[in-house]
């Protein structure tokens, strides 16, 4: 179903023709967004308990940076879920929805990467705890005694010999997350233009609605699989 077909398509005006399959899921998503919200803010209020006291007990003025990018991500389930429970009842907003986990999700992974770096101290400290870490083939799977499983033939360039970890190897890593942010939101913006553009909508006998789509099936498919695969590199 297009999505510009369902421009001005509200559930709750049209719920008495709504199929049985639209209650269960308006039940699971209510549950699912209550839920959500319970768990989202139960953690955030534990942390800024939890925070106050810390940052009394160290003399910290303010909240560090690290710790600020890891206290947002606590919040963001809850704006994804009242998305994803109000595209229920208006279906246009699934290419919000998309959009909004994709830049969501490289909000969390790009927080969470900072913040890790960060725990890493001022230099020289990196420098000498990576001597700390002991030889292994990092960018190679676990089973080959590395930890990169989503990419494992990475292993073939950096980890052939069992090796400490080096600070250009967190270099790289950071630039692998990097190009997944980029490359995920500006597919996902992709796909969110393509299903915005305005182009005549039909309805087929069996009382389907079809559109001649922007672009040909195979650059749709061409970019699904590398919007697929980028998610592969930053995790």
């Amino acid at each position: 179903m297009p999505l510009n077909a369902l421009y001005g398509y509200y559930v709750f005006d049209h719920l008495e023709e709504a199929p049985r399959i639209f209650h269960v899921s308006l039940f699971l998503g209510s549950v699912g967004l209550v839920l959500t919200t319970a768990f989202s803010l139960h953690q955030v209020f534990h942390d800024q308990m939890t925070l106050e006291q810390t940052l009394h007990r160290e003399g910290h003025a303010v909240t560090p940076m690290n710790v600020q990018l890891a206290m947002a991500i606590s919040t963001l389930p809850i704006f994804t879920a009242g998305v994803a429970y109000t595209s229920l009842w208006v279906p246009a907003l699934g290419f919000v929805l998309e959009l909004l986990i994709a830049i969501f999700s490289c909000i969390a992974i790009g927080s969470l990467v900072q913040y890790f770096l960060q725990a890493l101290g001022e230099p020289p400290a990196p420098r000498r705890l990576m001597r700390k870490v002991p030889k292994r083939r990092w960018w190679c799977g676990s089973l080959c005694g590395g930890v990169n499983d989503l990419l494992p033939a990475l292993g073939h360039f950096w980890s052939k010999e069992p090796h400490r970890l080096q600070l250009h190897d967190l270099r790289f890593a950071f630039r692998v997350v990097a190009f997944f942010i980029w490359s995920y939101v500006i597919l996902s913006t992709w796909q969110a233009g393509v299903s915005m553009v305005p182009t005549q909508v039909e309805r087929v006998p069996g009382g389907w609605c079809v559109y001649p789509k922007p672009i040909g099936n195979t650059m749709q498919v061409i970019l699904i699989v590398f919007a697929i695969s980028s998610t592969f590199v930053g995790t």
